[in-house]
């Protein structure tokens, strides 16, 4: 079962400062801008994974808590990964088009030039011709 499957099947919330979000909602939350971001939530379930004071408990049988904040904690990650990789991807599609951009330009200016080296009576001809 992947972490997506088990998230949906525990129902799993996470705390923020504007309360308990579901895990589909993560996706709208910024990276890193500002307070209620995917960066702060997941510094803040890292944290807690590694507060000795989280340990699981040897009275219940549920899912311990360290499994959940584990879960969380994956969870976020994936999310952020995802987010990291569309952005590079958008950065480099946006890239390609400038390079593009500018290449077409270059061809026009050749070609602008090609067209100034003609004669008189080339570019007559090509006018007729047109």
């Amino acid at each position: 079962m992947n972490i997506f499957e088990e998230a949906t099947k525990l129902k799993v919330r996470f705390n923020t400062d504007r309360g308990l979000i579901s895990t589909e909602d993560l996706w709208d939350l910024p990276l890193a801008e500002g307070r209620f971001c995917l960066d702060r939530i997941a510094q803040n379930l890292n944290a807690e994974l590694n507060d000795p004071v989280n340990t699981r408990s040897f009275v219940t049988k549920k899912k311990s808590k360290s499994k959940i904040l584990s879960l969380q904690f994956k969870i976020v990650k994936a999310i952020i990964e995802s987010r990291l990789k569309e952005l590079e991807k958008k950065e480099m599609i946006a890239e390609n088009a400038a390079k593009k951009q500018k290449l077409i330009n270059i061809l026009s200016s050749k070609e602008d030039e090609s067209l100034n080296n003609n004669s008189i009576e080339e570019l007559q001809r090509m006018i007729s011709e047109l």
